[in-house]
């Protein structure tokens, strides 16, 4: 996307351009989070088009929404402070505004799920879920509609690389299909489940707009999918767009809410005991 929005810090001045859609419109609907939420706003943008919305961007790189700040210290909290500030402000205003909903979108792989890569950027399942569902309540609580965009899949190479290595019939070019990474995505989606119990959010899932099959393509009806291993295009984003358009409707008029209540206490329960579990290792706190 071509546009002034991207926020590099909490100081940074507000700028014009960060409106999408329908921008006369006062059905405005606010999009928070990382550079995966900024890779739906080409998507966003066709949909606020055809439905009358203002689409307001507020995204940051590598600022995710999980409000995980009480839940790490050392190089991770620092690594982690210009977001926390960032987000913090962003939250203040956006409460304080009261658009039509919230979009919330950001890159899942923050959470480490022992797979054996340690960063400064990651936290544990139980610090990104608890994040995550803080972010989620103080929207939500303030009486606005939250929607929870669904990670999509990180590819395990770079996507215009091997594309380019295919139509060059380079040596040891491959027909650049993945398959998805489940041992990631089903704890992702669970730390999602359990952070949005009891809370009135939605979630919008366009995975399989990008993979519905065994094998996953990285180009679809002649576009490109992926800027990187796990960008999307905005020309791909703004394919799909009708069709998130109609989902977000769906989410805004209840469909995609979770509920299960026995599900949902016996979920938290168990997330309580592993709060304190980690706690007695020492291992909420990553960063240390």
């Amino acid at each position: 996307m071509n546009h002034e929005c991207w926020v590099r810090s909490v100081d940074d001045s507000p700028r014009d351009g960060c409106a999408f859609g329908d921008v006369r419109s006062a059905a405005a609907i606010a999009l928070l989070g990382d550079s995966h939420a900024e890779h739906w706003l080409g998507g966003l943008e066709v949909a606020g088009r055809e439905r009358g919305w203002r689409i307001e961007a507020h995204v940051m790189g590598g600022c995710p929404v999980a409000d995980f700040s009480s839940f790490t210290s050392g190089s991770t909290a620092r690594r982690h402070n210009e977001c926390s500030r960032y987000r913090e402000a962003t939250l203040v205003g956006i409460v304080a505004q009261k658009p039509r909903a919230v979009i919330l979108s950001s890159f899942d792989y923050y959470m480490d799920v022992g797979d054996g890569i340690r960063t400064e950027s990651r936290v544990s399942e139980v610090a990104w879920t608890l994040g995550l569902r803080r972010t989620y309540s103080r929207i939500a609580g303030a009486g606005i509609p939250v929607i929870v965009i669904r990670g999509t899949p990180r590819v395990p190479f770079d996507v215009p690389s091997c594309l380019s290595r295919r139509v060059e019939e380079l040596p040891f070019a491959t027909d650049c299909t993945y398959e998805l990474d489940r041992d990631f995505i089903t704890p992702a989606r669970r730390a999602q489940d359990v952070a949005v119990l009891g809370l009135d959010v939605r979630f919008v899932d366009m995975n399989d707009q990008v993979c519905s099959s065994a094998r996953c393509p990285t180009m679809r009806g002649g576009t490109v999918m992926f800027t990187d291993d796990n960008h999307l295009t905005a020309s791909f984003a703004r394919w799909v767009g009708s069709v998130l358009g109609q989902r977000v409707k769906g989410a805004l008029g209840g469909a995609g809410r979770r509920s299960a209540l026995k599900t949902g206490a016996e979920a938290l329960l168990e997330l309580g005991k592993r709060v304190v579990i980690e706690r007695t290792v020492g291992r909420v706190i990553p960063g240390r």
